[in-house]
This record gives structure tokens, sequence and C-alpha cells, in this order.
């Protein structure tokens, strides 16, 4: 038995293609067959969540905040985005893909954990973005809560994931004449995502400062709101050489999770007072 599809590319001619098997789900016949390679005249994005069970639902939304994805109220697939699909195998696979995918698009990709039997579940996701010049991908394994929504963006048509954590610096008022040896960092990432697969080596403050060389990476649980911190110090006299006059100024820590062979950029930001 086979399924016709029937691809309305704007622009290009309509394309149908009728001797694909009825086991090919739309968006595998679009990533395997229809994506190509740099230089193609086409654009896409395929999103693919697998996990054991059947708990975690899959969403995309845009720009507009038009949604791909179950909707929750109706019991029925939203397809608001034009040249969308949706499809789930009801064996904890699903996927979303678009067949147009315009330079300065962006999307949010939510994996949502609203309807979970468990705490906590895992989940891999995968997302890849096709233009004629570049090609983006990103495949993160991570845990959810209970009742939370995780996000992953396209920018820019580029797929691409950064989470965003916590930092709390200490101290967090800091004296031109202080002796003092280090500044402590207190780094948190959101639920689901354990300090402990943070690349220590990654890390910089203000993208320019390493930790200090032969100090202990230790987890704790500073702020005690339960969830761990990476504990981290990075030298105050070279802190102090980012700070020309007294005043608030913001600083940012950046730095890797990497977990399964994957690597997912990280950022945080705190203040401090320079007297």
């Amino acid at each position: 038995m086979c399924q016709v599809f029937l691809l309305n590319l704007g622009k290009w001619p309509v394309a149908q293609y009728s001797t694909i098997p009825a086991s090919v789900s739309a968006s595998d016949f679009i990533l395997g067959n229809w994506l190509c390679e740099l230089g193609c005249p086409f654009s896409g994005l395929v999103a693919k969540k697998q996990e054991s069970g059947h708990d975690l639902f899959l969403h995309l939304r845009d720009q507009e905040d038009r949604h791909v994805g179950l909707n929750y109220q109706t019991g029925n697939v939203d397809l608001q985005i034009p040249g969308s699909y949706y499809d789930d195998n009801r064996n904890g696979t699903s996927r979303i893909a678009l067949i147009e995918l315009p330079a300065n698009a962006s999307y949010t990709v939510d994996v949502d954990a609203a309807f979970s039997q468990l705490s906590l579940e895992s989940y891999n996701l995968t997302v890849i973005s096709i233009k004629p010049d570049k090609i983006g991908q990103f495949n993160v394994t991570a845990t959810i809560p209970k009742s939370t929504v995780q996000h992953a963006s396209v920018q820019n048509g580029t797929a691409q994931t950064h989470l965003s954590g916590t930092l709390d610096l200490d101290p967090n008022v800091l004296s031109p004449t202080s002796k003092g040896k280090y500044i402590t960092g207190y780094v948190g990432l959101p639920a689901g995502f354990n300090v402990s697969f943070i690349d220590p080596s990654s890390l910089r403050l203000n993208d320019a400062i390493p930790l200090v060389p032969g100090t202990r990476v230790t987890i704790g649980d500073h702020d005690s709101d339960g969830i761990p911190d990476l504990i981290v110090k990075f030298d105050r006299q070279i802190v102090k050489t980012l700070f020309t006059k007294p005043g608030n100024y913001t600083l940012h820590i950046t730095g890797n999770y990497v977990r399964s062979g994957n690597t997912v950029p990280f950022e945080a930001f705190d203040s401090v007072y320079v007297r």
C-alpha cells in the first residue's frame, strides 16, 4: 500500500510523490527525500522527540505564536504554521516538520511534561534546520520534571539551543583595595539538567576569565532550594580589572553542558557593585 504526498513549494512547482510506502511518515519523507544538502534551493526544519514511554508532548511556535502540536483543549492537532506537519507514533516518538524556513524565522521547540506519569522523565530531542547556505543541528538528552516545559530555539532560520542558567557571585560587593583571593560563583541549570555534566574547562566569566587553576570544583546547594549548584572560583584580582569606575556591573558566565556526547552551551548572569 502506498500514499501520495503533495508538496506546495511556493514559487517552485508542486511536487507529487506517489510511491511512498504507507509506513513512511510525512516528516520522515521530508527529512529523507526532500531536505537536501548545502546549495539546494529549498529550506526546512524537522524536530524529533524520543522517550521510552508516551508522556511528553512536542510543540513548535513561531514569533507570531502560531502553534504546531496537540491542542490540549480540543484534542486535535494544530497546524497553524503554513507547510507544517505533525506525527506521533504513540510509542514515544513524535516529529514536527516545516517545509519552508524563511531566512529570518524564529521558532521555539517545546517539550512539555504536563501529563507525565513520573516525577522525572528522560528524553532525547533532535532539531535539524536546512537553508541553502547553512545546516544547523543540535541533539540533547535531558530529564524533565513533571508539569514543566523545556525549550529549544531556531533563530534566524538556524537550529540551536542555549540553556539559561543561574549565577550567584560571592562577594557581590567589591572594593578596589580588597585583598581577597577569590570570587566564588554558584552556577545552576534549569530543572532536569544536572550541573555535574558541566565541563569546568569551558567556563568563562565575561568570555575571558577561566577558573583559577588547581581549585576544586564542587557541587552543593548554596541557596537551599533543593537544586544542586556547581561551585567554582575566579581570581578576584583579575575580575577587578573588568571595572573602570565605581557602580553596578552585570557579569555573565558561559560554558558547556556535555552529556552522552552532546554539547549544549549555557549562560547565566549576576550583578556586582564596585565601591
